[in-house]
């Protein structure tokens, strides 16, 4: 599933549109504040940004413009009742990806969302070093053409590494990347990241103590 951030202070209209994009393969965080926002886009990958521009402690434009000055390149949709050329022009101007008026459909909105995530995609085939190739579709390491053992929580960490270079990944993200329904373990956490060591070097995954870790790209 699609992960989307929708920032939207008509908290009746947030939940129809989450709803809405829950049943149409999106996993919607929602939130009506500057503030979550922010540290939402911080602490999660998203596939896809909607903000309205009137929101809470502060407004949709600022929130986008701090975000990409931060080098985050999630697509944007702004649903404003802003209607100006003006409201559009500076919409674009601090780097949206479309700019829809309200009152709009719900199913336009899709659309438009559709179009926006449907080629995001990692490389298929990423080159990791001269001897290792990772299968971004099908989830395979090889090394030197051959398979290389590694387990389906290792793989999952080393796909968060990938989608998230130079940024610190904090344990608590991790875990609950790795470990939806289970309990997690931070020993368990500790030989995947040995392993991915391993693969990669070891000068490749940073520890951040007490914090995190950085894949540093």
């Amino acid at each position: 599933m699609k992960k989307l951030l929708l920032v939207e202070d008509d908290l009746i209209l947030q939940e129809m549109i989450a709803e809405f994009f829950n049943d149409n393969n999106y996993y919607t965080y929602s939130c009506s504040s500057y503030t979550e926002a922010l540290n939402l886009a911080f602490e999660h990958d998203f596939d896809l940004w909607i903000f309205d521009v009137k929101i809470e402690d502060g407004d949709g434009f600022e929130l986008l413009k701090e975000l990409k000055e931060s080098n985050l390149k999630t697509p944007t949709i702004f649903t404003t009742s802003l209607n100006a050329m003006e409201d559009i022009e500076k919409g674009f101007k601090v780097g949206c990806s479309d700019y829809l008026k309200k009152p709009y459909e719900l199913k336009e909105l899709l659309i438009r969302a559709n179009h926006l995530t449907k080629d995001k995609k990692t490389k298929k085939i990423i080159k990791l070093s001269d001897e290792i190739i990772f299968d971004y579709e099908s989830n395979i390491v090889y090394k030197n053409k051959k398979l290389y053992p590694i387990s389906k929580k290792e793989t999952k960490l080393l796909v968060l590494f990938l989608e998230n270079k130079n940024r610190l990944l904090s344990i608590d993200y991790i875990f609950s990347e790795l470990w939806e329904y289970e309990e997690p373990s931070f020993l368990s956490l500790r030989a995947y990241i040995k392993t991915i060591r391993k693969l990669l070097g070891k000068d490749k995954i940073i520890n951040q103590r007490a914090q995190g870790y950085i894949f540093a790209d």
